[in-house]
């Protein structure tokens, strides 16, 4: 090893140099008033070593001041050989004390008897096993950085036999409370050991390494107690131990031997009692969970069938709606796994099943399954409990307030939609304000399967001072992981203005088209101030406006009279039921039989072209009455001044009057006879 790297190793690792001594003066007013002047003389003797072991050793030595002035403080620089002379094979040396501090005050001519103790702190500063003198060299500068120790050099007059340092268990673990399934590792702390770590497997299985050890568990003093279940009956385990002191030295790997109370009966034993999957996008399957566990004493297959749901596999392959394990399958307490996953589900919740395990003789074994469905195109966030179970995700840049599910009955009043509902929201100012920056990310959404034109809504709030929300969109965000990493692009929706303490619906129609579009609301607050936003209500349709707006023109319509009707062809897809109202003045029908100043297209009838009748309906004379056609539905509203009519001179009676002679001249009935002159001749 070369000398200058282990030197510096061992002295940047020492951490701690403990002075003990027989004589120690402590610095007094009058010590402290006297000058050191270069009228000093420090001598080392009778340099002696205790034999110690690598972690700790004591030397004792005089130290006598042959000078007039009086010194407090000085440094040694302590070198270990093996041959008793400073050559280049001595490479491990410590400075003490380890930082510049005031030492003991020394008067002219007095000698003091020194008794030191050494402790290393890490293994880095541990004396290396051997047999070692001391050369100390003296410094009264008490400049730990003093590069100059060559006076008063002194040779220890004894060497010692340094012993490989050894860290023993005065009380090993032990196991307790043993049961048929279950048992408890207990330990006992004495110094050096400040924690204990343990790790248990099945009898027949290869014996861990301390590194296996390290990376299983571990007890400390306060919690010295570890319960083991989940264990098969009458089974023999074995537990490894390994303690450690705070200088990460460990112990040799302790075993203990131990086989569970029970009889040898089949057994099988699942690892969890419910599985959750992770959460899934309508008609889409899930991403597959793994279920873990064993068999005991089995004497036939092992069969784990889901519901009718979902599917299993042992490989992550291939799935089925069953699969099976042989006996052997379980040697030595092996674990098995089996994979999991859900076929698609047409519409959003939490979904339930189960999966059961059966094996000959054994007592089968149900496991809950449950995964939550979402719609990434329709949520309004009811229903849930979590942020995760609405495949949205949160990501925080700045400050600790976050994208929260929240219930809108714990919000003001005038926030709150009805009793059920539930939205996402976050405030910048609970807590105190802070800066903020955090964004809320829509799952993965489909463009592309849309036939007409997808059209985003939301219903968003905004409440007290600070920064508008924003909504971007990405075509290459991954799902996961910092969102800024990603391309985003604005949109030009508008949202509620700041603080105006009511919900508006927005409504913007998307031009991507791609296939994997996420969106995200980022939220910005400042230390001085931040709105609370909420967004609720979130939902694309494919969506579809054909409201065709050609005048309609009635003329000569006698007032108290209906005009012939005339037709109009809508089509309007993604709104649902659709409502029709005519200004005064004119109406509307669906059959031109009923007619109406008001009627209702259902969806189903709308979305592939209704025809809708309209007619005058004059109640005054008017040379020009002009009307509007207003088409509602959920987010739509279209108005449109297209209906135009004028009244007749002729009454709504003339008009009846001259109709009714109209029908009988054509049905043979005559009136009175019209008289005719003679013929002249």
């Amino acid at each position: 090893m070369e000398k200058s790297q282990l030197g510096s190793r061992i002295w940047s690792r020492t951490a701690a140099i403990l002075y003990t001594s027989i004589l120690f003066v402590f610095l007094s007013p009058r010590s402290a008033a006297l000058a050191q002047t270069s009228d000093v003389d420090l001598a080392l003797s009778n340099l002696n070593l205790t034999a110690g072991t690598e972690t700790n050793f004591i030397y004792s030595f005089d130290l006598t001041n042959n000078g007039t002035s009086p010194v407090q403080g000085y440094c040694m620089k302590l070198t270990f050989s093996s041959n008793n002379t400073i050559d280049e094979a001595d490479y491990f040396t410590i400075i003490v004390p380890a930082s510049d501090a005031a030492a003991q005050w020394i008067g002219p001519s007095q000698t003091l008897l020194k008794s030191e103790h050494f402790y290393a702190a890490s293994p880095a500063g541990y004396l290396p096993t051997g047999t070692w003198y001391i050369i100390a060299e003296i410094n009264y500068d008490k400049a730990t950085s003093e590069s100059s120790y060559d006076n008063n050099a002194v040779t220890s007059i004894n060497s010692i036999t340094v012993a490989p340092y050894e860290l023993n268990f005065t009380t090993p673990p032990v196991v307790t409370d043993i049961t048929a399934s279950s048992f408890a590792i207990e330990a006992t702390f004495d110094f050096p050991i400040t924690g204990i770590y343990y790790r248990y497997q099945p009898n027949g299985t290869a014996p861990p390494d301390k590194d296996a050890v390290r990376s299983s568990g571990i007890l400390f003093s306060g919690d010295s107690k570890v319960v083991i279940d989940g264990l098969g009956p009458a089974f023999q385990y074995v537990v490894y131990c390994m303690g450690e002191s705070y200088d990460r030295n460990t112990t040799a790997i302790y075993k203990i031997d131990v086989t569970t109370a029970g009889t040898a009966d089949p057994t099988l034993i699942a690892a969890e009692h419910e599985i959750n999957l992770y959460p899934a996008a309508i008609n889409t399957m899930s991403e597959p969970a793994v279920f873990s566990f064993s068999g005991y004493h089995l004497s036939g297959n092992v069969f784990l069938t889901p519901s009718p749901k979902f599917l299993v596999s042992k490989d992550d392959m291939g799935y089925a709606e069953q699969v099976s394990f042989e006996p052997g399958d379980f040697a030595n307490g092996t674990v098995a796994e089996v994979y999991i996953i859900s076929k698609e589900f047409d519409s959003a919740g939490i979904k339930t099943g189960t999966l059961v395990l059966e094996s000959s003789e054994a007592e089968p074994v149900t496991i809950n399954i449950t995964i939550p469905i979402f719609n990434p195109q329709d949520s309004d966030f009811d229903g849930i409990t979590s942020l995760r179970e609405s495949g949205w995700s949160s990501y925080s840049v700045a400050g600790f307030q976050t994208w929260t599910l929240i219930d809108l009955a714990e919000t003001s009043i005038n926030q709150r939609a009805n009793g059920e509902d539930w939205a996402m929201q976050i405030d910048g100012t609970i807590n105190g304000s802070a800066e903020n920056e955090d964004w809320l990310i829509s799952p993965s959404v489909d463009l592309s399967r849309y036939a007409f034109h997808p059209t985003l809504m939301f219903r968003s709030y905004s409440s007290g001072p600070g920064e508008p929300l924003k909504l971007i969109y990405s075509a290459d965000y991954a799902g996961y992981g910092d969102p800024r990493n990603a391309t985003w692009f604005d949109t030009e929706i508008e949202f509620p203005a700041v603080n105006s303490n009511k919900w508006e619906t927005s409504r913007i129609a998307l031009f991507n088209r791609e296939k994997d579009i996420h969106f995200a609301f980022i939220y910005n607050a400042t230390p001085d101030e931040g709105s609370r936003w909420t967004v609720d209500d979130w939902r694309i349709t494919d969506a579809l406006v054909e409201i065709p707006s050609d005048i309609l023109s009635y003329e000569e319509v006698p007032v108290g009279s209906n005009s012939e009707s005339k037709e109009m062809v809508i089509e309007v897809v993604g709104y649902g039921d659709v409502t029709v109202t005519a200004s005064a003045g004119f109406q509307v029908s669906l059959d031109d039989v009923d007619f109406a100043t008001s009627v209702t297209v259902l969806e189903n009838e709308v979305m592939v072209g209704k025809t809708i009748y309209v007619r005058f309906t004059p109640f005054s004379e008017a040379d020009k009455f002009t009307g509007t056609l207003t088409f509602t539905a959920t987010g739509l509203s279209v108005t449109n001044e297209q209906l135009v009519g004028s009244t007749s001179t002729v009454t709504a009676a003339e008009k009846n009057l001259r109709d009714c002679m109209a029908r009988s001249t054509t049905t043979g009935i005559t009136g009175p006879k019209a008289y005719q002159q003679p013929s002249q001749g």
